[in-house]
């Protein structure tokens, strides 16, 4: 009886003492409002829930609002609202928001996180855009 009662509480003890791991959600993972572009483009105005984009990596998928009102012309190359799948490499920092039904425009993007900004960019050097996003 004995022997069992110590296999019992030793059992007991071994399974309190090992930390169950909760994975933390990555920085990534939550709601950014565009606030700025530069690019070779008309320059307009956002403010915050103009343009958001809701990004889950562990689903690998982003959902965009995009409220601009659309007499803003200049800017046919924003996503429509809707839920995109998207490549996401963590190492590489980059993000690619898949288009269907055709990928002309699945661009592969850098992405960094900057003192809780959002940096999105493709080439800004060669005046492609940089897209600033905050929480």
């Amino acid at each position: 009886m004995k022997k069992l009662l110590f296999v019992a509480l030793t059992t007991v003890l071994f399974f309190s003492a090992c930390k169950i791991e909760e994975e933390v959600p990555h920085e990534l993972n939550q709601t950014w409002n565009l606030m700025s572009i530069v690019c070779e483009c008309s320059p307009f105005t956002l403010e915050k829930g103009d343009y958001t984009f809701t990004f889950d990596t562990g689903e690998s998928s982003v959902e965009i609002v995009n409220n601009i009102p659309e007499d803003n012309d200049g800017h046919p190359w924003l996503w429509e609202t809707g839920s995109y799948e998207m490549v996401w490499d963590e190492s590489a920092g980059t993000i690619q928001i898949l288009t269907p039904p055709t990928e002309e425009w699945d661009i592969v993007y850098d992405y960094s996180i900057e003192d809780g900004i959002l940096f999105i960019s493709d080439q800004p050097e060669l005046d492609g855009p940089l897209m600033r996003l905050e929480k």
